[in-house]
């Protein structure tokens, strides 16, 4: 675990830890306690409906920081890999840290925005049955009758999860910001269809566990790709080459 670590932190930089790791969350539960001292536990509800939404987008975006491009063939920032016998298991590593560190942003931010919420509403008496209780009203269908404090969390983080692992998979064929920028604007679409889900707010563990999968496969999918793609990089493979795969133009008689 600790050298996966190490192979995690080859790949960010001060601003981004700075950035995912401190100033996301912190900005996060600011203005949802805010939003609770301003408008009430409904206008908080808001805004952890709005971090859920957005969250995959800002995981898009700044993965452009970290991986862009990594799966698309024209890649060629690998080099200083090649010169290191271990340049494949680190960036496997790294790869793999990414995952579980998106599953774990997507718990801690938005498990602190509904923890604010929660003692907001006990603190102040706004309602009997507030978070901690179960049943609560809202929008988007999360906020379905029955579905208790674990099921809306649960549900809120895996499909927060799955919908920054797809938008990161599909965003690392390209290699400019604005491509991951559209990417983000697509899943965010997607992930607002998905709230309309039949039966969501009834089925929530359900649906958190489908998309808890998925997030996983897709992760696992991000992972293998890249690998594929350092590995080409790495034997000097030439899938349309005339020489075949690991042949370069001297040995195939060009």
């Amino acid at each position: 675990m600790k050298n996966a670590m190490k192979s995690y932190l080859v790949f960010t930089s001060r601003l981004y830890r700075l950035v995912m790791y401190m100033l996301l969350p912190g900005v996060c539960g600011g203005i949802c306690l805010w939003a609770c001292g301003s408008g009430g536990s409904r206008a908080g509800r808001g805004v952890l409906m709005a971090a859920a939404l957005l969250l995959p987008m800002v995981e898009t975006v700044s993965d452009s920081w970290l991986f862009a491009g990594v799966q698309n063939l024209s890649y060629t920032n690998l080099e200083y890999l090649k010169s290191s016998g271990r340049g494949g298991a680190v960036m496997r590593q790294a790869l793999t840290v990414d995952v579980v560190r998106k599953l774990v942003s997507s718990a801690v931010i938005l498990g602190l925005a509904y923890a604010i919420i929660g003692l907001w509403e006990l603190l102040s008496g706004e309602i009997k049955e507030g978070l901690w209780a179960g049943a609560v009203e809202g929008a988007f269908g999360f906020w379905g009758a029955g579905s208790g404090t674990g099921g809306v969390l649960w549900c809120m983080v895996m499909c927060s999860f799955f919908f920054s692992m797809l938008g990161t998979f599909l965003s690392r064929y390209g290699n400019m910001i604005w491509i991951n920028l559209m990417v983000g604007y697509g899943v965010v679409a997607l992930e607002i269809a998905g709230q309309f889900l039949p039966g969501l707010s009834v089925h929530l563990y359900g649906y958190g566990g489908i998309f808890g999968l998925l997030g996983l496969c897709v992760g696992a999918l991000a992972v293998r790709t890249a690998m594929a793609r350092m590995e080409r990089s790495y034997y000097d493979q030439r899938p349309f080459g005339r020489g075949g795969p690991g042949m370069g133009e001297e040995e195939s008689g060009m």
